[in-house]
């Protein structure tokens, strides 16, 4: 409803020939419908202008007016309620996207951050959970002893029993959404990235050649040993060592086998091709091997607890997300081939952090059902 200053300074503009057509009529049918009540009409002053305005309208103006104003009235209620509907709708979706929204957190509430996680399969097919053993000796036979210790590293030794087998296998394994650190028997160490596995003598320090098999992602600290090379065989690649500092990424679903070299020197072979790296250099392995200078943020920002958005391309960076947080990526037909990011984010980060990153540039977005993320436009 109009309050009494409105009223009362478009009844002065009336008075005074100011009024535009719409003013004006619409004045003219509040006076015709008495459509004006409370402290408006309460006022003495203000109702002899009214009527002194309402004697003056001339009868067949009244009438016309009338019906004019009638039709006016209706569009304005029709107005109204679609107006009202439309606000009823807004309310509506609202609560609806609120509702989406507080589902979609409920279930990223579930999608947690990766964490040290893995089981070490011993020679005798005896499974260890790391996660749930408890701080100590976890193994002690055949002259291997395995110790968890208080940090979480997983530490091999091997003592000079004459019994020990030396070609006794043990795998370490860490499924999606996990990580893990081992000294090996030699005294290299390694970082296990998620859904990795390595696969060792326990004998290692003592054999020839130091020999292991690596699915997945690991970063080694090599222990220097120039008499015996250490070697990691990986998807029709070998990589060999003396004594140096280098990651493996070598996932079956990534299209590349990439070496990086920190520190010292290896030699990569693949299919009879061997090329030699120098410090901050890549060898990326497909049916060939390519040779490129790097700085190492990329391949060695999960070591280093992060994701790098700016130096990974937008495919292999989902793979990387699939993998620490333990979901299923798909790709609908709209979903953009490349994304351009900046800077860095922490693993430990909820999927919603990075997610919204995303999302940020316009350019994505993501529907999350259960622990499938749908990657569209």
């Amino acid at each position: 409803m109009i309050n009494q200053d409105e009223f009362t300074e478009l009844l002065a503009k009336y008075r005074e020939g100011q009024c535009t057509e719409q003013e004006k009529a619409l004045l003219e049918s509040w006076i015709t419908f008495g459509a004006f009540d409370g402290p408006v009409y309460d006022d003495e002053k203000l109702k002899e202008k009214i009527q002194r305005i309402s004697v003056r309208l001339p009868i067949k103006e009244r009438r016309r007016s009338n019906y004019t104003n009638l039709q006016r009235t209706i569009y304005i209620a029709a107005s109204l309620a679609a107006i009202l509907l439309a606000v009823w709708f807004f309310h509506i979706n609202k609560n609806e996207a609120i509702q989406d929204r507080i589902k979609k957190e409920d279930v990223l509430a579930y999608i947690e951050p990766g964490k040290d996680h893995a089981y070490i399969t011993l020679a005798n097919g005896q499974i260890i959970n790391l996660e749930a053993a408890t701080n100590g000796v976890l193994f002690d036979k055949t002259g291997v002893k395995i110790n968890k210790l208080s940090s979480g590293e997983i530490v091999y030794e091997v003592n000079n029993d004459q019994n020990a087998n030396l070609n006794a296998m043990n795998t370490i394994e860490t499924p999606r959404g996990g990580q893990y650190r081992i000294i090996l028997p030699d005294g290299t160490k390694v970082w296990m990235n998620a859904a990795s596995s390595l696969k060792f003598s326990t004998g290692l320090s003592k054999l020839k050649e130091r020999r292991i098999e690596l699915r997945g992602e690991a970063f080694f600290v090599v222990a220097k040993d120039h008499n015996r090379p250490f070697i990691v065989e990986s998807r029709g690649q070998e990589v060999e060592v003396l004594g140096t500092i280098f990651n493996v990424s070598a996932y079956q679903e990534e299209p590349s086998i990439k070496t990086t070299l920190i520190e010292g020197s290896v030699k990569v072979t693949h299919q009879g091709i061997v090329k030699k790296l120098q410090p901050n250099q890549q060898a990326i392995v497909t049916e060939h091997i390519d040779i490129k200078p790097v700085t190492g943020n990329v391949e060695l920002a999960w070591k280093n607890g992060d994701f790098d958005l700016e130096n990974d391309d937008f495919h292999s960076l989902m793979r990387k997300i699939s993998r620490w947080y333990n979901v299923d990526i798909e790709y609908d037909p709209s979903a953009p081939n490349e994304l351009k990011l900046g800077g860095k984010i922490s693993r430990n980060k909820s999927i919603t952090s990075i997610l919204n990153i995303m999302e940020a540039t316009g350019e994505v977005s993501f529907e999350i059902k259960g622990r499938r993320i749908l990657v569209k436009r």
